[in-house]
């Protein structure tokens, strides 16, 4: 028996309940293969030990390894705490993926300036999720490839790409991180979706030559140049990005957001900020007034809700009041951030949202305490009930003060 008793302080079960393998706790430090029991001190003589097979899982509890790694199976590589680091030991890849089906998770790589970070050679069927790849030419490149799935990396200070697809055919990039390198994503002749990644600081955000597919939900700001797109054979749908400003045109497709030649690139719609401000009556009292502040990025240029998208969550906005207390900082989820505004006396009250280039002001009339009748959508107060009523529209809340 594995569990003979589970015991919890809320009377409830959990949906599942995480085990160390004994080789494990016997062998710590080590590199397991779970299914055949065995443990390794070098990645290179797990992969290749005759009693590892294809479908195997390898999973690494070694804190540090060195060396350049060929992998000729078909097999997953995680690792146990999130604590593995591996370095190479010359300008090889550090993982060389020369088999269909492979996954590589959660591993920490620290390349270095000629070396890739991981090298998919013509092979199909290939995740790459969870990583942190830093300081390589290229953090991950893929030739001649069909469905590679790469997501919820991080890819930091790479000379060439963060990455990098050449002749690659249906491929899935989402939320990732790529910053601080001179391309975040460098392209030629590829095709697949781009979608929920944040692109900043890097010389170019998305180089695209000859890609075709869909670039949406990313937030590409702070970079030198946006997207470039050189001599693509089919459509780019690049709708519904935030570029680091609500107002990207008069777009001549040419400059600092979008840069295209001989290519087909549709970008009529892009993500905007908004502010809204509204009364939090349950936090309020008679000697502070409270206010909760969101900034929106749920909505388009055209006013159409985007919220079935989704837009990578963690992006800082500043708050700033010229009357009361703000939260300075708050990080959106869902497309929006939500600061608490109080406030000690009435009056007029200028909030400020600030995200990247965009800067947002709210002015309101905003009160301490609540008198009268209130429209909480329009914020306007009333003498009367039918007063609020008359200048109501459907589906608008009306509420009374004490």
């Amino acid at each position: 028996k594995i569990l003979i008793t589970y015991s919890s302080s809320n009377n409830s079960l959990v949906d599942s309940v995480d085990l160390i393998p004994w080789v494990v706790v016997s062998n710590p430090g080590k590199i397991y293969n779970f299914r055949t029991q065995k443990f390794y001190d070098n990645l290179q003589l797990a992969i290749d030990d005759i009693d590892t097979l294809d479908g195997d899982v390898i999973v690494i509890g070694k804190n540090l390894s060195v060396g350049n790694f060929v992998i000729n199976k078909q097999l997953t590589l995680k690792s146990l705490s999130g604590n593995s680091t591996f370095m190479p030991s010359n300008n090889s890849p550090v993982f060389s993926i020369n088999s269909d089906s492979v996954s590589i998770l959660d591993l920490i790589i620290k390349s270095s300036m000629y070396a890739y970070g991981i090298f998919v050679n013509g092979k199909n069927n290939i995740t790459i999720s969870g990583n942190n790849i830093t300081n390589g030419c290229y953090g991950i490149s893929a030739i001649s490839s069909n469905n590679l799935f790469i997501e919820g990396n991080y890819i930091f200070n790479s000379t060439i790409a963060g990455i990098d697809l050449n002749g690659v055919n249906n491929v899935s990039i989402y939320s990732n991180i790529i910053n601080n390198s001179n391309n975040g994503i460098y392209s030629v002749s590829a095709n697949g979706e781009i979608i929920s990644n944040i692109f900043s600081n890097n010389q170019l955000g998305l180089c695209l030559e000859d890609f075709f597919g869909y670039v949406n939900f990313n937030a590409i700001f702070n970079n030198s140049y946006g997207m470039s797109s050189i001599f693509s054979t089919g459509i780019i749908n690049a709708n519904n990005n935030w570029w680091g400003n609500n107002d990207i045109f008069p777009f001549s497709f040419t400059g600092k957001y979008i840069d295209t030649y001989y290519s087909d690139v549709t970008c009529d719609y892009w993500l905007v900020l908004k502010t809204n401000v509204e009364r939090d009556f349950a936090q309020s009292n008679n000697t502070h007034g409270v206010y909760i502040v969101t900034a929106d990025l749920t909505h388009n240029n055209n006013g159409e809700d985007t919220s079935d998208g989704i837009l990578p969550d963690g992006l800082p906005i500043n708050f700033s009041t010229t009357r009361g207390t703000i939260n300075s900082t708050a990080y959106t989820s869902a497309g929006k951030a939500k600061a608490t505004l109080k406030i000690t006396n009435n009056g007029q009250t200028n909030v400020t949202t600030v995200l990247n280039d965009q800067s947002v002001l709210s002015s309101s009339n905003l009160n301490v305490t609540m008198k009268g009748v209130y429209n909480n959508r329009t914020k306007n107060y009333f003498d009367n009930i039918q007063q609020a009523i008359n200048n109501a529209t459907s589906g608008d809340v009306i509420l009374l003060s004490d």
